[in-house]
């Protein structure tokens, strides 16, 4: 692992140096052009500058102006010619610039300048620039030397300065360009060779202490993992840089599922097997390792080849790098589900009513005491307790399994009939509560009971006898900063009036 990393990181160094020197074979071309045109550009502002020295003034001596401009240096340039022009004629006319001066002995006075480059054995074409008032040509080989020929024009008397710069010049400033292009890969290969360097040994720290933990694990949980092959619990992998996890065989013989899965956050609520009410769970413990929880465990609920789910819990163990980033989390998941159905059954059976499954009377107290706590200034609720008319009637003629029959038939009916957030349960005997939250107003409480009120109403036959069935209810409207027991008694109290005011019917506490 270790090797293939090194080769990867190698591979790409040499990569990096050979693209860098291609770069710089195009780069070179760029280079030499704007030298050239910077040096022409410097003789033409030279130019310029005798020429505003000289200004109004009636020029009577071509000599002095010439001698002048050819003992002017600028840079590396020198003025070796100078070229005079009638006034209709361009650099480039083949009668065009006869010479008046010279340092080369093949081009003597009076030659043609043209004539003169073609003697060099080629005719060049000029590089315009500044609107064809400066030029400049490729090398020029003139004896044992080359060099680079530029030119400028002087608008009055019309005459052309034909400067030249040793090519070797132009070598200079290269190879200066060069050096510099060379340090900058020196310390191109400084940087990735550190990289190299700490990325290699930092990687080899975290697979020593990664194979150490999974080695440590596995030595701690070997006769585990016989009751883990038994018991459907398996392990995984999790590479928060690739969003990789990775679980072990036993999965996918579970699951019948591939083992490793990519993007796994950002699929994670799309198509894994997790129970979508505990992806939250998966996340926040995601989340805590983001911000430095280096172990942990949750429970949810995985979904098996039958269709159902069963509950799980996931222990883990998180390496982090040299930075204090989050690389990997390993850890195990077991089955929990046979003793997760046993806790929520005794849970089930202290807080609910065994015959029809709400809310007993001691859950009812406190999570209406533990909403109204919560309550804010404009919230407002309301409070039901409902009997049934003549229900002892029922049991008496036809027997408490017809009773029970009956209580579980109203229970389905009120948590039809009410919401899910509406907190529903059965005080005892057939006394049955409502705690309705967040109503809009005490109004709209009251038509929700009085529609309830009237699906109750029914009338129970059997062998010849018949029973009719109603119900009196008492509603108290709820404000912040209640009490459970004085509401009770408060909607108590109403129900009572109902009762006393004929049964079947609705009445409404007002102090």
């Amino acid at each position: 692992m270790k090797y293939k990393y090194l080769t990867k990181q190698l591979i790409v160094i040499i990569i990096g140096i050979i693209a860098l020197e291609v770069c710089f074979l195009f780069v070179r071309s760029a280079i030499k052009d704007s030298l050239v045109k910077k040096w022409a550009d410097d003789q033409n502002s030279i130019t310029k500058d005798i020429e505003l020295e000289l200004e109004g003034e009636s020029i009577k001596d071509d000599e002095a102006l010439r001698d002048a401009l050819i003992s002017q240096y600028v840079g590396d340039i020198k003025v070796k010619c100078v070229c005079y022009l009638k006034s209709s004629e361009t650099l480039s006319s083949s009668n065009a610039g006869a010479v008046t001066y010279s340092d080369f002995e093949e081009c003597p006075i009076g030659m043609r300048f043209q004539v003169f480059l073609a003697s060099l054995g080629a005719q060049r074409q000029f590089k315009r620039i500044d609107g064809g008032t400066v030029g400049y040509t490729d090398t020029i080989a003139i004896g044992e030397q080359s060099y680079y020929l530029i030119y400028s024009k002087v608008a009055s008397p019309a005459m052309v300065v034909v400067g030249f710069v040793d090519s070797q010049a132009m070598t200079s400033v290269m190879s200066v360009y060069r050096t510099g292009f060379h340090i900058m890969i020196v310390l191109v290969l400084a940087v990735l060779g550190g990289v190299l360097f700490f990325g290699f040994k930092e990687s080899g720290a975290l697979n020593e202490e990664k194979t150490e933990l999974i080695k440590t694990m596995r030595e701690k949980d070997e006769r585990a993992d016989v009751l883990s092959y038994l018991m459907n619990d398996f392990s995984f992998e999790y590479d928060f840089k690739s969003d990789v996890i990775s679980f072990s065989e036993k999965y996918a013989t579970i699951f019948h599922r591939g083992r490793n899965f990519i993007r796994f956050k950002e699929t994670i609520r799309n198509h894994f097997t997790i129970y979508h009410k505990d992806v939250d769970n998966l996340l926040k413990a995601y989340n805590d390792i983001l911000n430095g929880s280096d172990e942990g465990n949750f429970i949810f609920r995985l979904q098996m080849l039958n269709g159902q789910y069963e509950w799980f819990s996931a222990v883990f163990k998180t390496i982090f790098n040299s930075d204090g980033r989050p690389t990997y989390a390993v850890g195990k998941i077991y089955n929990i589900h046979e003793s997760q159905k046993e806790k929520e059954a005794l849970i089930s059976k202290s807080t609910k009513d065994p015959l029809t499954g709400l809310l007993n009377r001691g859950e009812l107290e406190k999570r209406t005491q533990a909403n109204i706590d919560s309550m804010s200034d404009e919230d407002h609720a309301a409070l039901l307790i409902m009997d049934l008319d003549h229900f002892k009637s029922v049991n008496d003629n036809f027997g408490h399994s017809k009773g029970d029959d009956l209580l579980r038939e109203i229970s389905n009916l009120l948590m039809s009939e009410f919401r899910t957030t509406d907190i529903v349960g059965r005080l005892g005997g057939d006394e049955f509560y409502v705690f309705m939250k967040d109503i809009s107003s005490m109004e709209n409480a009251i038509t929700k009971c009085r529609s309830v009120l009237e699906k109750v109403r029914r009338s129970i036959t059997y062998d010849d006898m018949t029973v009719d069935i109603s119900t009196s209810m008492g509603i108290v409207e709820v404000v912040k900063g209640g009490k459970f027991l004085d509401l009770y008694m408060k909607a108590d109290a109403s129900l009572y009036d109902a009762k006393e005011s004929g049964r079947n019917r609705l009445c409404i506490y007002n102090d």
